[in-house]
């Protein structure tokens, strides 16, 4: 039986470094390192194993189109945008997708930047899901995170003059010591960069 609208997830499953509250399967790595870079050899490698099987299965199970793409992680946006492009590639020749998909990548503020974004665009992606958490500095540190307040603003900055316009915030609520006031202020200053959408995780 198909599903009526199918997706794909694309999991990176590395960062810069692992934040402290992290339960998700990602490693830390540099932009461009050789581990990075053999598994993406090996996504690839998948993507084709999958196109193979899609294409053994009964016509009835097969999706006539995927309508989302999701690279998250980790922080998908430490791997090389040339790999990316490579990636969203192989995504596009192996799998139907209709014209209206939308292909979202994950992006930690500090990790990219307008050229950056400028190529994601050029290869399909047509929204971001930015790893914000929160607006306080103390709290951030707290949570093992690298950015700054300051960088949220710098990221949603560049990525609209990269010309994105669907953006999404992730923020964190309930984090030890983090007052209802503090909490609001950080929702207030998310409200105010006008996101298209906002995940909110206790």
């Amino acid at each position: 039986m198909k599903n009526d609208r199918p997706g794909i997830y694309i999991h990176i499953p590395f960062c810069k470094r692992k934040c402290h509250y992290c339960d998700f399967i990602s490693y830390p790595a540099k932009s461009g390192s050789s581990l990075i870079c053999q598994y993406i050899d090996a996504l690839l490698g998948e993507i084709r194993l999958r196109k193979e099987w899609l294409s053994c299965l009964p016509s009835d199970c097969i999706p006539d189109y995927f309508h989302s793409v999701y690279i998250g992680g980790g922080t998908p946006s430490i791997v090389p945008t040339p790999l990316l492009g490579e990636l969203l590639g192989a995504i596009r020749q192996s799998f139907p997708l209709t014209s209206e998909a939308e292909i979202t990548l994950e992006v930690n503020p500090g990790t990219a930047c307008q050229d950056d974004f400028v190529f994601l665009r050029q290869m399909g992606v047509n929204r971001l899901s930015i790893g914000i958490q929160s607006f306080d500095d103390h709290m951030l540190r707290h949570l093992g995170r690298l950015h700054s307040s300051l960088d949220v603003y710098r990221v949603v900055e560049a990525a609209r003059a990269g010309g994105f316009e669907n953006l999404s915030f992730d923020l964190m609520l309930g984090l030890p010591d983090q007052s209802l006031e503090a909490w609001r202020d950080s929702l207030r200053k998310a409200v105010a960069l006008c996101p298209c959408h906002i995940s909110c995780y206790e």
